[in-house]
């Protein structure tokens, strides 16, 4: 259960299809290539530029050592994905605990950090591979990869029985690269929004691209803002799927905010929020709408170029 690892695009008819077929082995040809990857499409066109973002952790620690897990997959897996034609760069993080986000952690901030937000990501790492074309996924060339069917060697013992990897792929909506260094920065905070309506994701583009980024980006250490639109999505946990609710491809959105600096600028990132436009952005969401995370970039791969709109 790599990182990347079983794209998860069933439709409707699918969906049936697969409720209805018999019981197949795990490690079947038929399970690997047809109920998790779908049937493979001729690719006439180039789709838009995007991102495969990963979100990961151990589940079985007395089993598997955060140490290995980080072993294999900064040392190995990664490497393996950004030598494909599709997949030039890619940046690790790890998650910045909550009392730590805008200084040393302190009595004070440790205790507030107790009580934790609905709406804080559970992945200890998260890993943003960029993709020239979001559509790459579909390819041969990227479903060869290790962990896209059945896992080489012992990995699927060793690490994919024993660890939780949320998948998804992002199509690029808009690219504010306006920031005080090109590359990834130091600081990033997912934020994924589902629209509860038409009307309401009418509402968060008009939000984003009219008032909020520009408020972001007035924060110190602003690197840049890019928004995605989700178009698949897999959670698999101990090599089970599982529904990836409340995201929803097509619908799902996510704004990944980029900073530079020891830590995050939590003062102008609240001030932000304080906006009417804010409230009624967030009243408008399904429930359970709204999922972020907050992370320090680790280690970067491959040729990293400023913005997917430029790969």
């Amino acid at each position: 259960m790599s990182e990347i690892v079983f794209r998860s695009r069933f439709d409707n008819g699918r969906r049936k299809a697969f409720e209805r077929s018999p019981k197949v082995s795990l490690t079947s040809p038929d399970f690997y290539f047809s109920h998790c990857f779908g049937v493979c499409r001729k690719k006439t066109s180039m789709g838009p530029p995007g991102i495969i973002w990963v979100a990961s952790r151990v589940t079985q620690p007395d089993k598997l050592s955060e140490e290995r897990f980080c072993e294999w997959y900064e040392g190995q897996h990664i490497d393996e994905v950004t030598a494909l034609s599709g997949v030039p760069a890619a940046a690790r993080y790890e998650a910045v605990p909550m009392s730590e986000l805008a200084g040393p952690p302190t009595a004070e901030t440790i205790k507030a950090a107790e009580q934790r937000p609905d709406y804080l990501m559970g992945g200890k790492w998260l890993t943003i591979y960029e993709m020239k074309d979001v559509d790459f996924r579909h390819t041969a060339e990227f479903k060869s990869l290790d962990g896209q069917s059945k896992p080489k060697g012992n990995l699927l013992d060793e690490i994919f029985t024993k660890a939780h990897f949320e998948t998804r792929f992002g199509a690029l909506l808009s690219n504010d690269d306006k920031g005080i260094k090109k590359g990834p920065g130091k600081l990033i905070i997912s934020a994924t929004m589902t629209p509860g309506s038409r009307a309401s994701a009418e509402d968060i583009e008009q939000f984003y691209e009219r008032e909020h980024v520009a408020e972001i980006a007035k924060c110190p250490g602003y690197v840049r803002t890019r928004r995605f639109r989700w178009v698949d999505t897999t959670v698999l946990k101990e090599f089970e799927r599982l529904p990836a609710d409340p995201i929803e491809p097509g619908n799902s959105v996510v704004a990944l905010h980029e900073f530079e600096g020891p830590y995050f600028p939590m003062e102008g990132l609240l001030k932000a929020d304080e906006t009417p436009w804010t409230a009624r952005v967030l009243e408008s969401l399904k429930k359970n709408g709204i999922e972020a995370g907050f992370y320090r970039l680790k280690r970067v791969y491959g040729e990293w170029l400023p913005g997917s709109s430029k790969l």
